[in-house]
């Protein structure tokens, strides 16, 4: 596409890179038009039979005495309408009320979107950070239904200034282990042993100490880059403190030990603690990854 190469991953999904690769043509001002998309979809598609479905058509909406929102195939309902929202209220206009934003967000993901998220972000009166092996996805189960906290994905960050904003301390050896063994065993839903994923198929048949002599493999494999606080290392292996930042002082602090009550007494003045409960969860095994197996 021009200058740029649409690449795609065995483990990719064709329309999640699509989408994404669309998006940061926009950002440099250079969008594809409905069509193209469309396009580059259907080639992708034919050397990637069985993996691809349509990308959406753009939508408008419009909300009743605010304006219109429009959401192009490569974007995210929900992204779409937070920064709306946010746009209204810098340029001093009238911005829509959470319940507009939510029925809003509703009609688009019944327009056979596919919305990946389903909850706003602007309007929700706590945040929780998620970095990676946190219990993050265990907490954002249990706040599915809890309009008033979000749970931001992993590259996100609050600091507590406008907003509460928790985070959930590990042990970093603890958490360490649990990164390897999460990608030792597949990654999410263990699907990353079908697609060829570079990071699992290194570590596969490695012990805990065979991963700590070859530093460099990891780094190489893995996107660990010897842990160094920045976005580029993954976010399994990247340090709680590219999260918390300068913003200590201002966030709330969760223990991982500790987590369900700790998770109870910080959303329980936005949810009941039958609705928002912590599920329990089967530790995970890293016999394995120990040599124990």
């Amino acid at each position: 596409v021009g200058d740029d190469v649409f690449d795609v991953a065995p483990w990719d999904d064709p329309l999640d890179a699509l989408k994404a690769f669309s998006k940061n043509l926009s950002k440099a001002n250079r969008s594809l038009s409905d069509d193209r998309v469309a396009r580059l979809a259907r080639e992708v598609c034919q050397a990637r039979s069985g993996w691809c479905a349509t990308p959406p058509r753009a939508l408008t909406i419009e909300i009743k005495d605010v304006g219109e929102a429009t959401c192009r195939p490569w974007e995210e309902p929900a992204e779409i309408l937070d920064d709306f929202y946010m746009s209204q209220r810098k340029e001093g206009k009238r911005a829509p009320t959470p319940a507009q934003l939510k029925s809003s967000l509703e009609l688009m993901c019944s327009s056979g979107r596919g919305c990946l998220r389903k909850k706003i972000k602007t309007t929700a009166k706590a945040l929780f950070m998620h970095p990676g092996k946190t219990a993050g996805r265990a907490i954002g189960d249990a706040l599915r239904n809890a309009p008033d906290v979000f749970v931001l994905g992993h590259d996100d960050r609050c600091d507590g200034a406008e907003k509460p904003c928790h985070v959930v301390l590990r042990d970093p050896a603890d958490r360490f282990v649990s990164a390897l063994s999460f990608k030792r065993q597949g990654g999410e839903f263990r699907n990353e042993r079908l697609l060829g994923n570079a990071c699992h198929g290194w570590l596969m048949n490695r012990t805990l100490d065979q991963v700590l002599a070859d530093v460099s493999g990891l780094n190489s494999y893995c996107e660990f880059f010897d842990a160094a606080p920045s976005m580029d290392t993954h976010c399994i292996f990247r340090p709680v403190s590219w999260w918390v930042g300068a913003a200590e002082r201002s966030l709330n602090f969760l223990c991982f030990d500790a987590l369900s009550d700790d998770f109870e007494e910080a959303v329980a003045p936005y949810c009941d603690a039958p609705a928002c409960a912590l599920a329990k969860r089967n530790p995970s095994n890293h016999s394995a990854l120990l040599g124990r197996a």
